[in-house]
């Protein structure tokens, strides 16, 4: 081998200027290729293609579309300028081609409608009683024979009509955020109001018809919402504003700040490089040699990478820090050995010979168990991890040949031009003598450290959160992100669980639930709720309509007692009459924000979507 490397430093030398102008427009061929990679943050870079999460996120994807919505709030002084301006935008953001649906209010007029329906039959036949009293008071109050038996309207107790706490019980699980028998208008909006700020915030969530993974689709979108939002008579610049938060935000931000952290952590690590190789070799032309001769084995690296895979992913973003750091070896060891070598009187060819027959051997050896080392990585079935150790390996070597190649070609060129001097005296390390000083103490400083690194390893744990591989604290998005979940009870990039039909849907719901409950007090719970379109039919409708027949009855029996009622009472008497509903609720009664979180996309109505 050492006999191969002497003949491969007489052929680089007697051949210089072709193999030095071969490199470089193969160079200029690679950054066209390379400059086209790009990064992937998206979780599903990570594993296999064929990987069983791959393959049901790919089927989710078909049957349900995009995770999660690119959401956009609305900051506004007033209220009414604020919900006027939803109500317009709502229109125009449904008619754009991107866009699925928007879902900007609550259902709560179905819910009012239908409310005793969701109601348990026990609790029905409380507010059967409990409505009796009062009317028989209506009824009583009225009566002249209370008065012949002296039964005066003012020795009348009132019972009322108080049902907020059969109402209390269903609140949260349908959205009942007042007195639904009241006439008082309701905010159906999602909408917080700031004491402190003095603002009105509403919540639009748009359901795109791509995933969150199309980084291009989803920017064009923002675009087209921002212009539409801008244009807009209704849209105040001194007293409103907007922002995009969501999955969709949040994806464009991960990249671009992953993007500015890749350009950071390497630019830091080349100039960290590039001051020791300053300082040990006190020479700029030393430097710029091993500079250029890294830079172009890494650019053959990204451009071999961007033809097999394509882009980087959240694990090998990193690499060109990291092979900066590894590749920069090879160059300094065959500089020192040039330089020493010319320093001892040899000539350039004699100096270039003995630094690829020696030291071209050694650094071989010493690339090829790196580079088989990271070739180990390619037997994990984590994608990452294979396209780490890829990616890794074909770094190493490339840079092993740009060093062996390039920078033995580039200083036979530069000695022929005499004008650039390598010849200045090299920092000296001392550093040797301090192992012969001490070694005792060097000996039991590092058995210090195994063993306190022995026993605090145990202590190291597997972090599941995947979500912390892209959440930043300091981006606008995230925040805002955090602040649009405490306005919902419910996840808004949930687990989505395809069923086949109805039974395989209940059976889910079923196992879900029993997951959900047998979680006590003490233990983390890691799932809230299931829910699914068959999650907001009422149960045991039948006997429930027998009872709403029943009050229905009971207020025709009473109807000529209402001119007698107080005004407020008139209205709620009205508004009962009109929550008596006469049939069940089936699933394409439910209003359309409820259907469009659970229908498949398509012609495929009979798969079921269960939210979790």
């Amino acid at each position: 081998m050492a006999k191969l490397f002497k003949k491969l430093a007489d052929v680089i030398y007697r051949r210089k200027y072709i193999l030095f102008i071969s490199i470089v427009l193969l160079a200029f061929g690679a950054f066209f290729i390379a400059r086209s990679i790009k990064l992937d943050a998206s979780f599903s870079s990570l594993l296999n293609k064929d990987h069983p999460v791959i393959e049901n996120l790919n089927k989710i994807s078909t049957y349900y579309g995009g995770i999660g919505s690119l959401i956009l709030m609305i900051h506004s002084e007033s209220y009414e300028d604020g919900s006027k301006l939803v109500e317009d935008l709502a229109t125009d953001l449904e008619k754009m081609p991107r866009v699925r649906y928007v879902d900007y209010k609550k259902p709560v007029k179905f819910f009012e409608e239908n409310y005793l329906l969701y109601i348990d039959a026990e609790d029905l036949k409380t507010f059967y009683q409990r409505l009796y009293k009062k009317l028989e008071y209506e009824r009583q109050k009225n009566n002249p024979v209370s008065d012949a038996f002296g039964l005066l309207e003012d020795e009348l107790v009132d019972p009322g009509l108080n049902i907020d706490d059969i109402l209390n019980k269903y609140k949260k699980k349908f959205g009942f955020n007042r007195n639904i028998t009241s006439s008082k208008k309701s905010n159906a909006y999602y909408h917080k109001e700031s004491v402190k700020d003095k603002r009105h915030t509403f919540v639009m969530l748009i359901k795109p018809s791509k995933s969150a993974v199309h980084v291009g689709f989803s920017k064009n979108l923002i675009k087209d919402i921002t212009r539409t939002v801008s244009s807009k008579p209704g849209f105040k610049q001194k007293s409103m504003s907007f922002e995009f938060t969501g999955r969709y935000k949040k994806r464009i931000d991960t990249l671009a700040r992953l993007g500015e952290d890749v350009k950071l952590v390497s630019i830091i690590s080349a100039c960290s490089v590039l001051i020791l190789l300053l300082l040990y070799f006190r020479n700029l032309w030393s430097v710029i040699l091993l500079f250029v001769s890294l830079a172009l084995g890494l650019l053959f690296t990204f451009a071999i990478t961007q033809l097999v895979f394509g882009s980087l992913n959240l694990v090998t973003s990193m690499l060109i820090a990291i092979l900066f750091g590894l590749g920069i070896d090879f160059g300094i060891h065959y500089l020192v050995r040039y330089l020493e070598e010319i320093k001892k009187g040899h000539s350039e060819k004699e100096a270039i010979a003995l630094m690829i027959g020696h030291t071209g051997y050694a650094s071989f050896t010493s690339g090829i168990t790196t580079a088989i080392a990271f070739l180990v990585l390619l037997l994990s079935g984590f994608r990452a991890f294979f396209e780490f150790g890829f990616i890794s390996a074909v770094g190493m070597l490339c840079i092993f040949l740009m060093m062996t190649l390039f920078l033995p070609s580039f200083l036979a060129i530069i000695n022929r031009v005499k004008f650039i001097d390598l010849n200045t005296p090299m920092m000296p390390i001392r550093f040797h003598r301090v192992l012969y000083q001490a070694p005792r103490f060097i000996i039991f400083l590092f058995a210090g450290f195994v063993s306190y690194s022995f026993f605090t390893i145990q202590n190291i744990s597997f972090d599941y959160n995947f979500g912390k591989l892209t959440s930043y604290d300091n981006i606008r998005s995230f925040d805002a992100d955090k602040e649009v979940n405490k306005m919902f009870d419910l996840s808004l990039t949930p687990n989505v669980i395809l069923a086949e039909n109805v039974t395989e849907e209940k059976a889910i719901i079923e196992a879900v639930t029993s997951n959900i409950d047998s979680f006590s007090e003490k233990k983390i719970q890691r799932l809230d709720k299931v829910l699914s379109l068959s999650s907001f039919l009422p149960g045991n409708q039948p006997e429930k309509l027998a009872q709403i027949r029943r009050i229905n009855r009971l207020l025709n029996r009473y109807q000529k007692y209402r001119p007698t009622m107080k005004p407020e009472w008139q209205d709620r008497f009205d508004r009962l009459r009109g929550a008596m509903v006469t049939r069940p609720i089936r699933e394409s009664d439910l209003p359309a924000v409820i259907q469009n979180n659970f229908r498949p996309l398509g012609k495929n109505r009979e798969k079921r979507i269960v939210l979790v």
